[in-house]
């Protein structure tokens, strides 16, 4: 009798750490599946928040500071840059750019010369992470820190690379990151086609000498 009511015992205890396990385990489920769509509902905010943004830009550089800038704040970044494809889409020019050393446009790469050129020619991101002792630096002030890790991505449209972008960073860019950059890629791609056409014509309407970097006419049609 009394063997039976252990057995009892133990059978209605293991029944209820069963049955707290499950509890516990569709609360931990809950809570995962709440937060995942709390942070996809701040992605999709981000995102629509850097498109208004991109859509009051009048010239690349604006553009480029811009973009940067929305994405040193939303990705935790030591510095950022934007590098636009000419339309022959054999070089690329910085413009704008996030904490840079240099202020302004800055140097022209070719296509395949150096990592900004190489992610246009491949049309594939890549990623670095940079010895302790590397050259890259940010500026704060009076001093500077060391740049980690390095991740460059093209912005692709059409089977086109419009642009490059350069982003600087004191750690890894986790997937979530990645994730949320390649979901911007379109929103980027869509308005840089709004900006070079704009560009376009306030160059036919004023008469200006049409400029060598944008979006071909055919992408931006």
């Amino acid at each position: 009798m009394a063997a039976a009511i252990i057995i009892g015992s133990w059978l209605w205890l293991l029944k209820s750490l069963r049955d707290s396990n499950a509890k516990r385990e569709w609360a931990e489920t809950a809570l995962m599946d709440s937060e995942e769509k709390s942070h996809l509902i701040e992605n999709q905010t981000r995102l629509a928040e850097i498109g208004k943004a991109l859509q009051t830009c009048k010239a690349y550089a604006d553009f480029g500071n811009t973009l940067t800038s929305e994405l040193g704040t939303a990705m935790g970044l030591a510095y950022g840059a934007f590098y636009v494809s000419d339309k022959a889409h054999t070089s690329l020019q910085r413009f704008g750019g996030y904490a840079c050393e240099d202020i302004g446009n800055g140097p022209i790469f070719a296509w395949g010369q150096g990592l900004v050129g190489q992610a246009a020619l491949d049309r594939q991101p890549i990623s670095l992470e940079l010895p302790t002792s590397g050259s890259i630096a940010a500026i704060i002030g009076i001093g500077s820190i060391a740049i980690r890790y390095v991740y460059l991505v093209p912005v692709v449209h059409r089977g086109e690379v419009l642009a490059v972008i350069e982003l600087g960073s004191l750690g890894t860019f986790d997937e979530k990151q990645k994730a949320f950059l390649d979901a911007l890629l379109p929103v980027v791609a869509m308005n840089m086609e709004i900006l070079s056409a704009n560009i376009e014509t306030r160059e036919l309407l004023t008469g200006s000498r049409p400029c060598h970097i944008g979006i071909s006419a055919k992408g931006a049609r």
